[in-house]
């Protein structure tokens, strides 16, 4: 799939018309509409990431139509081993605060 189908396809899927997406993206409605009509093959990064934040994919989705393998809805989740550096991070942070704080 092209760019420009991918875009359509995930607007329609949001119930979006061009109009409230380009808003969301801040991306005017005719360069949307060009886009989607395949007159307008790529866009810049910049606009790549509001579109993609718009439309609530990756820019990988936009452009490969695929998500990497980590961000497919549902599959990705933590494990034990995970959390352990986060723990850390938290227990040391509480211990700051406590130290911190007078009674």
């Amino acid at each position: 799939m092209s760019l420009g189908e991918v875009v359509k396809k995930l607007r329609e899927q949001k119930g979006l018309n061009r109009t409230e997406l380009g808003i969301a993206s801040s991306i005017s409605e005719s360069t949307i509409s060009r886009l989607e009509r395949g007159q307008i093959m790529q866009l810049k990064s910049e606009a790549l990431k509001r579109l993609a934040k718009a439309l609530e994919v990756s820019i990988d989705y936009l452009v490969d139509n695929k998500q990497p393998d980590d961000m497919k809805k549902g599959e990705w989740k933590l494990n034990t081993e995970d959390w352990k550096p986060l723990d850390k991070v938290i227990q040391d942070f509480v211990l700051r605060k406590k130290a911190n704080v007078k009674t």
